[in-house]
């Protein structure tokens, strides 16, 4: 019996020794795959031959790291925080110029990060537990809040305004934050909180956008969206981005059968304009916008740039991306998302697909004729 015994407890050790040995191996293979076969933007095809794409830098992430959902720029630097599948994850501060880090600052590895900034040179972050402010010029943590043992939805820092900073609770409930670190209030609001502007917040309900007072829930305006959502959640048809820098809300709305992007009027709740997008095969991005254009990312490797007084197409940049299939697999399964970010003719692009955060100038070309 005590054979017996033996002889299970060593083919029980063995399997075990053979599992984690098996582990170690697709671990070794993943990052040997990237070293030799790195994923890359191979060519870029601007079809207005008014603008030009140049490359600045590329930093080219392997699988065992990846950036998190967004980054934010500071002046001359862009702030990024680098999830690791071992050990804490990183916030780094780099370079806008050239890419290289100038400081990086360990942060306990957890689930997503948001960032935001605000004047003063402080950094705002969360994750599904804390809130916390850094100081960029000292480098250190000024401080942490948390909200008792309740748990945060996915996207904690909502918005950030003059006053407050916004965290979303739950889908229909905000907390206002001083930026000393305290609470002030909590509001549940009647509908999904999709969107804020300067004084407001934006809710959907019913297919209408409804822009409702901070405090007093006071409806300013409401939009009917043509677009008819037909989905389990509205979350899976409308988003809704917008900023402090610019007075406009852009809603992206995706029916079954079609695909637009609205502007609106954040003051008056008007229509600016509309385009359908359902041409482009989908937006896969977030929507950014600087003074005079908009721009978002497409399913099909297309950068689209709109006019944005009158929603026309600019410009549509194609990034022929390569990659090798495994580690293309294992970076989408990991971030399954592109953002972009603009600061004056500065372009960043994270490319989900292929795990890499690339920055292009974008140069105006003078036609003599």
């Amino acid at each position: 019996m005590k054979k017996i015994t033996e002889k299970n407890t060593y083919q029980f050790n063995s399997y075990v020794s053979l599992f984690f040995i098996s582990i170690l191996s697709c671990v070794i293979f993943f990052i040997a795959i990237n070293v030799i076969m790195p994923p890359n933007v191979k060519n870029i095809v601007s079809h207005n031959s008014n603008y030009q794409y140049q490359l600045m830098w590329s930093n080219d992430y392997r699988s065992i790291s990846y950036p998190g959902a967004s980054f934010v720029i500071n002046n001359e630097d862009i702030i990024r925080i680098d999830y690791k599948l071992f050990g804490n994850d990183i916030l780094s501060v780099a370079n806008l110029n050239t890419g290289e880090d100038i400081w990086q600052l360990e942060i306990i590895n957890s689930a997503d990060y948001i960032l935001s900034t605000l004047q003063e040179n402080y950094l705002y972050i969360s994750n599904l537990r804390t809130t916390s402010a850094i100081d960029l010029e000292k480098r250190e943590v000024v401080w942490q809040f948390e909200l008792g043992n309740e748990r945060f939805i996915g996207l904690q820092i909502f918005a950030i305004t003059n006053e407050y900073i916004l965290l979303k609770l739950e889908e229909t409930k905000i907390a206002f934050l001083t930026f000393e670190g305290t609470l002030s209030e909590e509001i549940n609001y009647d509908a999904e909180i999709f969107g804020y502007t300067p004084n407001s917040i934006i809710t959907i309900a019913d297919n209408n956008l409804i822009s409702q007072s901070f405090f007093s829930q006071e409806i300013n305006w409401s939009w009917e969206i043509p677009e008819k959502c037909s989905r389990y959640k509205l979350a899976d048809c409308y988003k809704v981005y917008s900023n402090l820098d610019d007075r406009n809300i852009y809603i992206h709305a995706d029916g079954n059968l079609s695909e637009f992007i609205y502007m609106l009027d954040s003051d008056t709740g008007q229509l600016v304009w509309e385009n359908d997008v359902s041409k482009y095969n989908g937006i896969a991005s977030n929507i950014a916008s600087d003074e005079d254009k908009v721009y978002f990312y497409t399913w099909e490797d297309i950068l689209i740039v709109l006019d944005k007084v009158t929603g026309s197409l600019i410009d549509t940049v194609q990034f022929e991306t390569e990659y090798n299939p495994i580690s293309g697999f294992f970076s989408s399964t990991l971030t399954n998302h592109n953002f972009i970010e603009i600061s004056g003719n500065t372009l960043i692009i994270y490319f989900g697909h292929i795990n890499s955060l690339q920055a292009y100038q974008i140069n105006t070309i003078r036609n003599n004729n």
